[in-house]
């Protein structure tokens, strides 16, 4: 089992970004306007929020937002609807779904051309969001209060995972912010 463990640990480590990051990016960006992101909003095509699109694009245009992905819960219709209206609130929107696994969790994928269907395991549900083009982004890790991957499945897909969310305002426990910034860290 340590053996195992110490393999998994060399793997991930060896992902890791140099510290300083990447000069010739840094360079190639330097002339590019900085512009702030949201990548895990919800709208009124969500079981959970009341906030019609065209009030989300407002508020993220007032708000000053350049971008804001939508990631409704299992439906990706409100961030299509966004999308088709972004250009009159000067907010790019992404397409993208907060999908339920089968019993490992939510997990969000960023950038995608279709609805993906609830209920596939994480595997699944990642495999397809990849093959869409889309970016696998983990919401609210550890948050206990919500359906998310536990740290054995988040090791099964760590070389699959694009970002990991390591704040949201919503978890009613701070540590559990904390403990995704430090999972994210390693």
């Amino acid at each position: 089992m340590t053996d195992e463990l110490e393999a998994v640990y060399g793997a991930v480590t060896a992902r890791r970004h140099p510290v300083g990051g990447d000069a010739a990016v840094r360079r190639r960006l330097a002339g590019r306007p900085r512009i702030d992101v949201d990548l895990h909003m919800h709208t009124d095509h969500s079981g959970d929020c009341a906030t019609p699109v065209e009030v989300l694009l407002a508020t993220a245009r007032d708000q000053g937002f350049g971008a804001i992905a939508i990631t409704d819960h299992n439906v990706v219709s409100g961030a299509i609807e966004a999308r088709a209206k972004a250009v009159d609130y000067g907010v790019k929107v992404i397409v993208a779904e907060e999908v339920k696994t089968a019993s490992q969790g939510e997990v969000i994928g960023l950038f995608l051309q279709e609805h993906i269907p609830r209920g596939m395991t994480l595997a699944e549900t990642v495999a397809e969001i990849k093959r869409q083009g889309g970016l696998v982004y983990v919401p609210h890790p550890f948050d206990r209060m919500h359906s998310v991957p536990d740290y054995e499945h988040l090791l099964t897909i760590v070389d699959d995972i694009d970002a990991i969310e390591i704040y949201n305002p919503r978890v009613a426990i701070g540590s559990f912010n904390e403990e995704a910034e430090r999972f994210a860290a390693k």
